[in-house]
């Protein structure tokens, strides 16, 4: 049994859903899930506004309906359906082709963006060969035109990457959304980007972005990591961990994707999410991890080394609280005893201390110690108030940094 055989007898959803002859020269696909959708035709179009790669693309479009779905859900699904289908059989390219997938009645308790991004994965996993590459983008976002030629090279020149995140940019200003949206998404995303750069200060291994709309993943990789989950929100998170846990996850930076800045309440976390709450509370000022936070995780990752010399680390105050909660004091010792020297420790701690378990010592910080602080306030404490005097000029300058200080991150030293 090879490894498709494998990865859709134990992970696959049970159905093939494209069954079209699969086109010669196939090596990419670019999954889009869609729910409730009304300007998808925007990304579509951008697509097609590509350069043309040296290989042929499949694009699955996933339109997916819980089984609670409301009329109004319903009816725009639908609607979005035929003009995706009608979009699709008039379109004449010589290196794209189009799947529109349309799943209805799917439990409400699996329903969502989850589902339909493996959905759409496991088909191009299924069709595409050997190491071809899985590429997944959002119904709302859009795509420069060297999007494809980009990542095809990327991916050339790369050989042996798993994976890797795709630069994104929120759009800062425009006639579609209201003002105020776009000083709230500048907030966001300087949140995103403060957040990268304090696990890059602690030379995290996994110190990326994890946006759903900008990201990618080898075939191979894909099915060896037991594929996309069905989390309702979270799962590009968690699929990218597991991920850079393989080793030789990498950055492309050389294109841009632009996610939309719109508010959801469909998602408990996320952009749309962040949005809405900034809406609801009438602000525009996101609050975010303090620095103080990543100076006390600071000391605990430079405690490693002093611990595993003499076989313990001593902490105090929250951190402390964190690590007993873990049983953390067993699982070092479990670390040494099957650790060969002080790389093979660091890499049997870091498959450990993941970007989730971050994530809860960072929220155990916040409720005991350092409670969150306007984004700009943390970004004066680490840089200083000649770093930026707006948040606008904040995020330029830590786009400018993502690219120039941060050409193309790898995750391969300790994964």
């Amino acid at each position: 049994m090879n490894l498709e055989e494998k990865y859709l007898l134990k992970h696959g959803i049970g159905k093939f859903w494209v069954t079209e002859p699969i086109p010669e020269g196939l090596e990419m696909a670019v999954v889009i899930p869609a729910c409730n959708e009304p300007d998808i035709i925007s990304t579509l179009n951008s697509l097609t506004g590509c350069h043309a790669p040296p290989c042929h693309v499949e694009v699955f479009v996933v339109i997916n309906e819980s089984d609670q779905a409301n009329d109004q859900v319903k009816t725009q699904n639908d609607i979005t359906y035929h003009e995706c289908f009608e979009w699709a059989n008039t379109l004449k390219s010589t290196f794209l082709s189009f799947h529109i997938i349309k799943v209805e009645n799917i439990l409400n308790k699996v329903a969502g963006v989850g589902f339909a991004r493996k959905l759409g994965m496991d088909e191009a996993a299924r069709r595409l060969p050997g190491r071809g590459i899985i590429v997944c983008l959002d119904a709302d976002s859009l795509v420069e035109e060297n999007y494809l030629t980009s990542l095809h090279r990327h991916f050339q020149i790369n050989p042996q990457a798993n994976g890797c995140s795709i630069y994104f940019e929120h759009p800062l200003s425009g006639t579609e959304f209201k003002p105020d949206i776009y000083q709230k998404i500048i907030q966001y995303e300087l949140h995103l980007r403060y957040f990268v750069d304090r696990q890059r200060w602690l030379s995290l291994p996994f110190a990326c972005q994890t946006v759903g709309s900008s990201m990618a993943v080898r075939r191979d990789a894909y099915m060896i990591v037991g594929g996309m989950n069905k989390r309702k929100a979270g799962e590009d998170f968690y699929f990218l961990q597991k991920l850079i846990k393989q080793g030789r996850f990498t950055e492309c930076n050389e294109t841009t994707v632009t996610p939309s800045p719109r508010h959801s309440d469909r998602v408990p976390f996320g952009t749309g999410k962040a949005i809405g709450a900034m809406i609801k509370d009438n602000s525009s000022i996101y609050h975010t991890y303090h620095p103080s936070s990543f100076e006390e995780i600071k000391k605990m990752l430079d405690s490693l080394a002093s611990g595993y010399q003499s076989g313990s680390i001593s902490m105090d105050g929250a951190i402390k609280q964190f690590l007993d909660e873990e049983n953390f004091q067993e699982k070092f010792a479990n670390f040494k005893h099957h650790s060969t020297g002080w790389l093979s420790f660091q890499k049997r701690f870091y498959q450990w201390f993941d970007a989730f378990q971050m994530m809860k010592l960072l929220h155990v910080l916040r409720d005991i110690q350092y409670p969150n602080i306007p984004v700009m306030e943390a970004i004066e404490i680490v840089h200083g108030k000649s770093f930026a005097t707006t948040p606008k000029d904040a995020l330029i300058r830590f786009r400018k940094e993502a690219i120039e200080k941060y050409p193309l991150f790898r995750s391969a030293s300790l994964f």
